[in-house]
């Protein structure tokens, strides 16, 4: 792609600095733009050109380029990412993991990949996946948000992985709710939940049971 060619173009020439770290009116630079038109050859040219890929450089964003990838369900774009190291617990300021994003917009593929991963690494940091790690408005866990959808397809991925990494069936949100308050609409991923052995009388902030 063109784009691609005159990036590296501007690298080797060592004019690249401003034009990677340039941002638009919403703050965005170049790899959140690349990422959210899903050009996969464009965002490996930038992360070979050391374009940084987390929230140290996205905190006024909504999303990191990770949890753009995420939400969008963008695969090999993922893939990419966490291959340059971004922090697989790192979706943005305002919306939690990317595993979060991924199971409340029921990106299937994309949490598959993130459970698979477990482990980022860069400049000698290791990140380890937290599948606990509730958003941080109302404390959805990302189990919550799949039983609330009720996407049996993610709530089986989350629970089926080893003891270390398995979800906390009895996370409370900010109004005290189970995964299972949530998936009361759903017969299927509430069924799922009292088989892995969910409090049927948990009570909520209202005092209701699921």
């Amino acid at each position: 792609m063109a784009v691609a060619a005159l990036l590296r173009a501007a690298h080797e020439s060592g004019c690249t600095h401003d034009v990677l770290h340039e941002r638009d009116a919403a703050g965005r630079w170049p790899l959140h733009w690349a990422v959210d038109n899903g050009h996969i050859d464009i965002v490996e040219t930038l992360l070979k050109m050391d374009m940084s890929t987390d929230d140290d450089e996205a905190k006024d964003q909504a999303y990191t380029p990770l949890g753009y990838a995420a939400e969008r369900g963008l695969t090999g774009i993922v893939r990419v990412l966490l291959q340059y190291g971004a922090n697989i617990n790192s979706g943005g300021p305002q919306k939690g993991t990317p595993l979060l994003i991924a199971a409340q917009h029921n990106q299937e593929g994309i949490v598959r990949l993130l459970l698979e991963q477990r482990t980022t690494q860069r400049d000698g940091k290791s990140h380890h996946i937290n599948i606990n790690t509730p958003d941080p408005l109302s404390r959805n866990t990302p189990l919550h948000l799949a039983a609330g959808n009720g996407n049996v397809t993610i709530m089986g991925l989350l629970l089926s992985h080893p003891a270390g990494l398995m979800p906390d069936i009895e996370a409370q949100t900010d109004a005290q709710e189970t995964p299972l308050h949530l998936a009361a609409a759903h017969p299927r991923a509430a069924a799922i939940l009292l088989d892995a052995g969910a409090n049927v009388g948990a009570e909520d902030i209202r005092r209701q049971t699921p």
